[in-house]
């Protein structure tokens, strides 16, 4: 049996052909069309930002210890994977509360004869990362995993002073 369907390639044309589209729309603009476009995207643009605020004011972030403890914990882990895989790593935490790690390399490949616990670790990044991405960049792969480090609390509004 053979199933063979390029849901990318399809995917990608149809990608291509809207952004086609638009830039044919685009230039088929008048002068005056294209400053009431932008400026209606400014707006728009505007009112999602505010939205934003609105909402980060009423949220408080902090660093969650059992977060960060369980992003250093992986860390280890994923240079573990790294050394045995002769993977590239890059591991970063930033201001905003996130954690970050890349795994990069031109080729992969784990089998039955590979360490168990090795596929372990890579499986564990994937389930335990809020988002993840893997991307073909110039003839390498990266695998990018991102981790909050934070936890959300409302805001308590504050007292007016009498």
């Amino acid at each position: 049996m053979h199933y063979s369907q390029d849901y990318y390639t399809q995917a990608k044309n149809r990608l291509e052909k809207l952004h086609q589209e638009i830039q044919e729309r685009k230039a088929s603009l008048s002068e005056t069309e294209t400053a009431r476009e932008k400026e209606q995207t400014e707006k728009e643009l505007e009112r999602i930002m505010d939205r934003i605020h609105e909402s980060e004011t009423n949220i408080k972030r902090t660093v969650n210890p059992d977060k960060l403890a369980a992003f250093l914990h992986l860390m280890g882990k994923a240079i573990e994977a790294a050394q045995y895989c002769e993977l590239n790593i890059d591991i970063k935490t930033s201001d905003s509360m996130y954690g970050v790690l890349k795994l990069q390399s031109g080729y992969l490949m784990l089998n039955k004869e590979s360490d168990i616990h090795i596929r372990e670790i890579l499986n564990e990044l994937v389930i335990r990362a809020e988002q993840y991405s893997i991307a073909a960049l110039d003839g390498i792969f990266e695998m990018e995993y991102w981790f909050d480090l934070y936890e959300e609390t409302e805001k308590k509004p504050s007292k007016p002073s009498c």
